[in-house]
């Protein structure tokens, strides 16, 4: 049985079945680990937002085709009430 390498989404785009984890990563080691394995031709970056690197990871992106990337993030668990998973969202933007 081969191995997916892909999903697909409702929304019927495709997503890596493979993400770049990142959860170790900070600053501008972050950053550059990042650009480099988007360059190698990466297309999905897993983080969270306890990992506190998310500004660094959008440092790493900006200059990317933000269509051809997956962004995965992950809440912490004292964010799981509906409205506090919103907010967590919006953070996680805002910093990404």
């Amino acid at each position: 049985m081969k191995a997916q390498t892909e999903y697909r989404m409702k929304d019927g785009n495709m997503i890596p079945a493979v993400g770049l984890g990142i959860w170790s990563l900070k600053g501008a080691e972050c950053t550059q680990i990042v650009k480099m394995a988007l360059n190698l031709e990466y297309r999905h970056i897993d983080t969270a937002e306890l990992y506190g690197n998310q500004e660094d990871i959008g440092k790493a992106i900006k200059d990317f085709d933000r269509s051809k990337i997956f962004v995965t993030s992950k809440v912490h668990g004292e964010n799981l009430r509906y409205d506090d998973v919103i907010k967590a969202c919006n953070r996680s933007l805002d910093s990404l």
